[in-house]
């Protein structure tokens, strides 16, 4: 008798509109930024920080992204602003959004097309990287993935997800 046939479960779901910023600023001025922004700013690369509902993924040396409910983009704008920190703050709300991405095959699916080994990448951690040519965001959070796309890209990223679902289901 053949084995049974296994099916993998994911769901890709599109999230609500989020606060964004991308953050520059040096080492020295990193602790005092997060302090103003009242969220902590991780201090290796590809660390996720969190505090609350506001969260930071370090992307390199001197560069951040911030996450945060869509009511804290002004008062963290002005906290910043007030703060004369020798930085850059630019509010990015607008030109991303972001596919939360879980089950028990999620690291299958965007293995469809994303080149790291994401296996490799722990709850808690995140990167700039690729989905089929895609310039993304990936957060690796308790519950599954989460991937931030270029607004004008959304559709095209959402359209490779569904297909990526279609031939995971099929069987394993």
């Amino acid at each position: 008798m053949d084995e049974p046939v296994k099916t993998m479960s994911t769901t890709v779901e599109a999230l609500p509109a989020r606060a964004r910023f991308s953050l520059r600023a040096t080492e020295a001025d990193a602790a005092a930024a997060g302090e103003a922004l009242a969220v902590p700013l991780g201090a290796t690369i590809g660390e996720i920080a969190v505090a609350g509902d506001r969260r930071s993924l370090r992307l390199g040396p001197d560069e951040w992204v911030l996450v945060a409910p869509l009511e804290d983009a002004a008062p963290m704008a002005g906290a910043f602003a007030a703060s004369g920190i020798a930085g850059s703050l630019v509010e990015i709300s607008n030109r991303e959004v972001s596919f939360a991405v879980s089950g028990p095959a999620a690291e299958d699916l965007l293995a469809h097309g994303c080149p790291r080994d994401l296996s490799r990448m722990a709850p808690g951690r995140g990167a700039r990287t690729v989905f089929d040519g895609l310039s993304v965001v990936l957060w690796h959070v308790e519950d599954g993935f989460e991937v931030d796309v270029w607004r004008s890209y959304a559709p095209f990223l959402e359209a490779l997800l569904t297909a990526a679902q279609r031939e995971l289901a099929v069987t394993v």
